[in-house]
């Protein structure tokens, strides 16, 4: 009996943590094998809480995202995009030069909430966009790569909206 006791203690406190951390690394469906590489993608979703959409990204995915349209047109897209991914928009907001959109995301397996905050600037041509987004989760020290499948997400789902 003690055997048996041992075993589903082992199970508990080893086995199932480290299947549901496989399993929300394989289910967040990254891109792998775009730089920096796996081992380096590994260590970044084991200790980071954020994905920050940035000019000088190492990860190609985490670079701005540019639309030939105004600004106030990919702010609405924006917030089509967040209720297509059934996100809870929880702020539209306008200043001088930034549209901003936030949005709240509730995971599937263990229900985190994260943050998603969109900013969209003018380009320098008047006419165009530039995009960039920041996804940041609420507890924890590693998302398992869940902010940057955000971010893919929504620019997922701008690619299709904007697609004519």
């Amino acid at each position: 009996m003690r055997k048996v006791v041992w075993i589903a203690v082992l199970v508990l406190v080893l086995i199932l943590p480290l299947a549901l951390a496989g399993g929300a690394l394989i289910g967040n469906r990254l891109p792998w094998r775009a730089p920096p590489g796996p081992w380096a993608r590994l260590a970044l979703y084991l200790t980071t809480h954020e994905a920050v959409q940035e000019d000088n990204a190492s990860r190609p995915e985490l670079r701005p995202l540019a639309f030939a349209m105004p600004p106030a047109r990919i702010q609405g897209l924006v917030v089509a995009a967040c209720q297509a991914l059934r996100w809870e928009v929880t702020e539209i907001a306008t200043d001088e030069r930034t549209l901003r959109v936030s949005a709240v995301v509730t995971t599937r397996l263990l229900r985190f909430r994260d943050e998603v905050t969109v900013e969209i600037r003018p380009a320098i041509e008047g006419q165009a966009s530039v995009l960039r987004a920041r996804s940041r989760s609420r507890v924890g020290q590693g998302d398992f790569g869940a902010n940057t499948r955000h971010l893919l997400d929504l620019a997922a789902t701008l690619a299709r909206l904007t697609a004519f």
